[in-house]
């Protein structure tokens, strides 16, 4: 019976092994594919010069939803869209069917933190610290028209 217990543990040990090596490389795999595929993360700026009718932006995100790239709002800038004082209920309403059309990243504890940082070291608003946050913890390239989140050193930006 030792022996065969010997033999079942092994046999899990192994097993296990494959299956480590297996999760390795889908790992590896999920890098590559996110690697492949181009995404970004959107500024508020972007979203409400869309909004209200930038040819250049309605275009470029046309074009990049085309192409496959998967675009990525935070829910600062969700917030900061919904919140305009100007907008009626009607306004609400389409101003959420739009934002569906985008991966909305939560707030998490780690992106606080680096927000924090980034609004103490930059003097930058919540708001634009959130949103930079958001781009850094998730290796994301900021889409942005504002000159003072284009100057933080250490985001990679994408044009529009």
């Amino acid at each position: 019976m030792e022996a065969s217990g010997g033999d079942i543990a092994w046999e899990e040990t192994k097993s296990d092994q494959r299956i480590g090596r297996d999760a390795c490389r889908v790992g590896k795999t999920h890098e590559r594919i996110r690697e492949t595929i181009p995404s970004m993360i959107l500024d508020s700026n972007i979203l409400i010069g869309y909004l209200n009718g930038d040819a250049r932006i309605i275009a470029t995100l046309q074009t990049w939803r085309e192409s496959g790239t998967v675009l990525f709002i935070s829910a600062t800038s969700a917030i900061e869209v919904l919140s305009l004082s100007s907008l009626t209920s009607n306004d609400v309403a389409g101003i959420e069917k739009f934002l569906d059309d985008f991966i909305v990243i939560p707030v998490d504890m780690r992106l606080i933190g680096i927000a924090g940082h980034l609004r103490r070291a930059f003097r930058v608003s919540v708001p634009d610290a959130a949103i930079v946050a958001t781009a850094i913890t998730n290796h994301l390239p900021l889409v942005t028209r504002d000159k003072k989140l284009r100057a933080i050193p250490g985001i990679m930006l994408a044009d529009i």
